[in-house]
Formats: C-alpha cells, sequence, structure tokens
C-alpha cells in the first residue's frame, strides 16, 4: 500500500501543473454558463417551459458535460514526461511491477474523474436553483459519455506513445498516437452521421424541438445505467493497456 501511495503521489507531482490548468479551465467554462441564470434565473418558470425554452436550457449542461468529461479523460502528459527524462528506461530496474504502475496511474486518473464529475453535478445543482428544472441525469450522462471517449482514446495513445524508448523516439510516437485517435474518432463519426441529412434539411426543421427530443432521451435514467456500465469498461480497458504497456517495457 505504501509503495501505490509513492506512485500516485509521483502521478500527481508529475501532472498536478496539466491537471491544475484543466480544473481551472473548466470553472471557467461552468462560471461562464451560469451567468444567464444569474442574471435572470429568477423568472424562470418550469411549469412554462415549451420546446425550445427546454433545448436553450439544455444547452448550459451539454457544454459543461462534454468539457468536465474531455479534461477528465484526457491524456496528462506523465507518461511523456517519463519518456523525456529518461524514467522510463531507469524504471525497469525499480521494485515497483507493471500491475501496480498501471493501477496507480488509474486510480489517479479516476480521482480526476470524480472530482471533475462532482463539479459537473454542482453545476446542475445550481441550475436547479436558479430555475427549479434538473438537469442532473443529462448532464452527467453527457460527462460520462464524453469521458469514456477520452478515456480509451488516451488509453490507444499512450500504448502507443510507450513503445519511444526516448525523447526523440517520443515525437515520432506522439503523431502516430495522435492520427490513430483521430481516426477511431473519423471512424465513429461515420456511424453516427445520418444518411440523407443536409444542413438545408435541418435548417427546414424546428431545430429547438429537435434538440428537446434528444435532451429528454439523454435525460434518461436508462441512459445514465448504460453510461456508468461503460465509463466502468473503459476504467477496466484503460488499466489493461496500461498495464500491458508496462510489462512491455519489462520485457
Amino acid at each position: 500500500m505504501k509503495m501505490l501511495r509513492s506512485l500516485i503521489y509521483r502521478e500527481y507531482k508529475l501532472s498536478r501543473g496539466h491537471q491544475l490548468l484543466m480544473l481551472i479551465l473548466f470553472l471557467l467554462v461552468a462560471g461562464c454558463m451560469l451567468i444567464p441564470f444569474i442574471l435572470g434565473g429568477e423568472d424562470f418558470d418550469p411549469a412554462d417551459l415549451e420546446n425550445e425554452d427546454i433545448a436553450y436550457l439544455y444547452i448550459f449542461p451539454l457544454i459543461v458535460g462534454v468539457v468536465g468529461g474531455a479534461f477528465a479523460g484526457s491524456n496528462n502528459g506523465v507518461h511523456k514526461a517519463d519518456i523525456n527524462s529518461g524514467w522510463k528506461r531507469y524504471s525497469i530496474s525499480l521494485p515497483p511491477k507493471a500491475s501496480q504502475l498501471a493501477l496507480a496511474d488509474t486510480i489517479y486518473k479516476m480521482g480526476f474523474v470524480v472530482l471533475l464529475g462532482v463539479l459537473t453535478v454542482v453545476f446542475s445543482r445550481i441550475i436547479y436553483d436558479y430555475t427549479g428544472y434538473s438537469t442532473y441525469v443529462f448532464g452527467m450522462n453527457i460527462f460520462l459519455l464524453c469521458a469514456v471517449f477520452f478515456i480509451v482514446s488516451d488509453a490507444i495513445y499512450t500504448y502507443i506513445l510507450m513503445l519511444a524508448k526516448d525523447e526523440k523516439d517520443a515525437k515520432k510516437y506522439r503523431i502516430i498516437g495522435f492520427f490513430a485517435v483521430a481516426g477511431v474518432l473519423k471512424v465513429l463519426s461515420m456511424f453516427a452521421e445520418k444518411k440523407g441529412k443536409t444542413a438545408m434539411d435541418y435548417s427546414q426543421k424546428n431545430i429547438f424541438k429537435e434538440i428537446a427530443k434528444i435532451a429528454e432521451t439523454a435525460a434518461s435514467e436508462k441512459v445514465l445505467a448504460v453510461s456508468a456500465v461503460l465509463f466502468a469498461v473503459s476504467i477496466v480497458v484503460y488499466f489493461a493497456v496500461i498495464w500491458r504497456s508496462y510489462e512491455r517495457r519489462e520485457a
């Protein structure tokens, strides 16, 4: 346990600057999203909501959820720092096992996810206080789904990056990792794209009504259960991939 705590503390020391910046940016985005409610939220009556109002309301937790999930799941720069400093090669002779290193990495990442997840819930609570309309489930669904994508993307990127032996190698593998993640995003976007839908098609519809329908579906507790399962799977995948990366280092 002492070894694990030391490894987690090491993760904190290496990534605290990056994650402090992510936290500040997240708070700034959330703060900006709260301005309309602070200025005019007291006049908001949930009983008089129409589709356009609901769609407008959901935009705010949508943005905060996307930003929070992206920041929570994105790469924190620890492995790049290890390669550039030479610690990766030196660490082969150190006592920690691959499983311990991967577990410390995963626990620390989970800690930051939990922190931004709690702040996302707090954001929804503030909206509820001003409007009387609950966006808890919707906001958490968006946060978890975005976190899932970025955690899995980070696992892919890190696995490729850790093929590097030194700083020169790292630059090459960072580019490869970037394009690998971009390729995954492209494939997913192709599946998500609806055939036959054009900008003109959308302009002829009530866009707010469509957004409201999507939001109501995403605010379902059943969707939250699915999101939670996907999130748990993404954490297991991340741990397994990082573990394999460290085992490869020891081979």
